[in-house]
C-alpha cells in the first residue's frame, strides 16, 4: 500500500514491528488493500476497477531537506490545491506522501 511503514532506532519490540511490516506485504493484506483503495505493492493482485493503469502513476523523488524547509509553502499549495479539487467537485484522487 502506499504508506510507508518501517521500524525506528527507539523501538523496543523491533521483532514485532518486523512481523507487522511482513504482514503488510503479505498477499492477505495486499487484498484488503484492493477493498480500501489504496495503491497495491505486490504484481498479480487486480486493483479496483476505477483505478486505471497502476502503471502510469509518476513517482516524484523528493528530498526531505528541502521538504522541511519549505513546509510551510508546501502545506499552504497543499491546501489550495485541494480547494481546488473540491471547487471542481473532484471527490477521487490519490495523493502520497512518502
Amino acid at each position: 500500500m502506499n504508506q510507508p511503514v518501517s521500524t525506528l532506532k527507539t523501538d523496543k519490540n523491533v521483532k514485532d514491528t518486523r512481523i507487522f511490516i511482513n504482514f503488510l506485504l503479505s498477499k492477505e493484506a495486499q487484498l484488503q488493500v484492493v477493498k480500501q483503495n489504496y495503491i497495491l505493492i505486490l504484481k498479480g493482485i487486480k486493483p479496483p476497477k476505477d483505478y486505471g493503469d497502476i502503471s502510469k502513476i509518476k513517482i516524484i523523488k523528493t528530498d526531505p531537506k528541502v521538504i522541511n524547509k519549505n513546509i510551510e509553502k508546501i502545506k499552504k499549495n497543499l491546501q489550495n490545491f485541494l480547494a481546488v479539487l473540491n471547487r471542481l467537485r473532484i471527490k477521487k484522487y490519490y495523493l502520497s506522501f512518502f
